[in-house]
């Protein structure tokens, strides 16, 4: 969904986010670039991947996964606001126990750059990721990179978050029952969303928000695939001006804390 004007204005300043802290931040941990496919316009599919090689410690073997850019007009400014944090003593803490973190700011970079929900033939992005029927490349190419880095590295991914904007909602997958272990887990989020993002943040299935229910969506994949809490993160608008961005990455690294236990 998407309520506000397009907020393209982050991705170039993710990317220089990236890029600086490359230099910066290598003695703590390591930040690797990985060209994972091409787009169907033959742009470069990119994931960063934040981890210490060979650590030990008691996240080692667990994973987290943040994207964006799924719909090319919701690119917001949550994961560049993240990135500044890179450096904090709280994200080093998480990496020195161990660990992985991986963003992927923009998942849909032909939508991105026309600065349109779609991609490129006009597909939803994020419906391509059920194992049936037909899927867009860049899903294809997202699923080949969860194999190789996440499955065959025995990573458990903890919490997958897909930003989207701004339906001010925490939207969970359609499969998750109240009677499975983790979805406690969901309602722990919910609190701290309520504490220190919105009072009036909410959260449900897709179709408690849009009236209907959508298959092969990026959090179902992460549920169905890898047990993983997941969520599409219908975000309220976090520009600079909207004095949200510290909120947001208090309420994130609480979120993070949270699922690791």
């Amino acid at each position: 969904m998407n309520t506000k004007p397009a907020l393209n204005i982050y991705f170039p300043r993710i990317l220089l986010a990236l890029k600086l802290l490359i230099f910066t931040f290598g003695a703590v941990a390591k930040i690797e670039k990985i060209n994972y496919g091409k787009s169907f316009e033959g742009k470069d599919l990119i994931a960063y991947k934040i981890y210490e090689p060979n650590k030990i410690g008691p996240y080692s073997k667990k994973a987290i996964f943040l994207s964006a850019g799924s719909h090319g007009n919701e690119v917001t400014g949550h994961l560049r606001s993240f990135l500044t944090e890179l450096e904090s003593s709280e994200m080093q803490n998480l990496i020195d126990d161990g660990l992985t973190v991986l963003i992927i700011p923009s998942l849909n970079p032909d939508g991105v750059s026309r600065k349109r929900r779609l991609s490129h033939p006009g597909l939803d992005l994020n419906r391509q990721f059920h194992e049936d029927g037909y899927q867009v490349q860049e899903a294809y190419f997202l699923k080949q990179l969860v194999k190789r880095e996440i499955t065959d590295n025995k990573l458990d991914v903890k919490l997958a978050i897909d930003y989207h904007c701004c339906a001010n909602s925490l939207i969970r997958p359609a499969g998750i029952q109240k009677t499975n272990p983790i979805f406690e887990k969901y309602n722990d989020i919910l609190d701290l969303g309520k504490e220190l993002l919105s009072s009036e943040i909410k959260m449900g299935q897709t179709k408690d928000f849009f009236a209907k229910s959508n298959i092969g969506t990026l959090k179902d994949y992460w549920h169905e695939n890898h047990e993983a809490v997941s969520l599409t993160f219908e975000a309220p608008d976090l520009r600079p001006s909207s004095g949200l961005l510290d909120n947001h990455k208090k309420w994130l690294f609480a979120v993070i804390r949270t699922t690791l236990q």
